[in-house]
């Protein structure tokens, strides 16, 4: 069971840190963006 367990929460860890990954870029990117146009 722990087996099972633990690939189940690295699945859902991956799944979530690469979904967490797209929205960052993107907010990163929309900062930059604002950013650069202020100045």
């Amino acid at each position: 069971m722990m087996r099972d367990e633990s690939s189940s929460i690295a699945v859902a860890y991956s799944v979530f840190c690469a979904v967490c990954s797209k929205f960052t870029e993107h907010n990163h990117g929309a900062k930059t963006v604002r950013a650069k146009q202020e100045v």
